[in-house]
């Protein structure tokens, strides 16, 4: 693998669309295959979720990472919820972020 020869981490990211696809524990089961194999670390992450269910199926599952933006949702809503859901999920040992500025939401 690349990464080994390089010697560097991979981050693998997920969204919403992915997750129609197949659930959070097939992803976070696929990436704990290939960590395995891999001789350097690898994170799982969840991009540009839409909301705190789909960000606690993901923790649940065993991602390493959480964003979501509640695109729908007004401003001081998202910055509500992100804080609810860092308090939520404060002993899970994941960062969980939110971008809670109008214009950002739904931009990678």
């Amino acid at each position: 693998m690349a990464a080994d020869e390089e010697r560097a981490p991979i981050m693998l990211q997920t969204g919403p669309d992915d997750l129609q696809q197949g659930s959070a524990g097939v992803m976070a089961a696929m990436i704990r295959a290939l960590a395995e194999e891999a001789s350097v670390p690898i994170m799982l992450h969840l991009d540009h979720g839409d909301g705190l269910k789909m960000a606690t199926r993901c923790l649940r599952a065993g991602y390493s990472s959480v964003m979501f933006d509640g695109d729908s949702s007004r401003r001081h809503r998202r910055s509500a919820k992100a804080r609810g859901g860092k308090n939520k999920h404060r002993f899970w040992p994941a960062p969980i972020s939110a971008p809670c500025l109008a214009g950002l939401a739904g931009k990678s």
